[in-house]
């Protein structure tokens, strides 16, 4: 968005993201298709262009998208994967404890028919 923003001013941010999110197809707001398109698809089409010679590198936890990261291999230096680490990876890993311990405590605060909601075992009698 800031590349877009920067290149082609922020009067006509919106309608450039249309433009490219047109171009990319999908269902949803243009920075919705933007990010799906981003996590989902580019390295793939990168990889495809660059004919498995990728210039971006990709860090990817898993099928759960729990954390992605794309660099650019010609900005690589020793300290970047402790980087990654650090300013990313374990801030990521803080959201989700966070989210945890906030899931755990709704569920112990919740009673009766809120408490069965919450741990799917349904509120409604048969």
């Amino acid at each position: 968005m800031e590349f877009v923003k920067t290149v082609y001013s922020a009067d006509t941010l919106e309608e450039n993201l249309r433009y490219i999110a047109d171009a990319l197809g999908g269902n949803g707001t243009p920075r919705e298709v933007i990010r799906k398109y981003f996590l989902n698809d580019f390295y793939k089409d990168h990889l495809k262009i660059y004919q498995k010679r990728p210039i971006y590198w990709l860090f990817d936890s898993g099928k759960k998208n729990g954390f992605k990261a794309l660099v650019y291999m010609h900005r690589y230096s020793t300290d970047l994967l402790a980087k990654l680490r650090t300013d990313y990876v374990h801030e990521q890993q803080e959201r989700y404890r966070t989210q945890l311990k906030h899931t755990a405590d709704t569920l112990n605060s919740a009673t009766g028919a809120g408490n069965r909601r919450l741990r799917g075992k349904g509120s409604s009698p048969r």
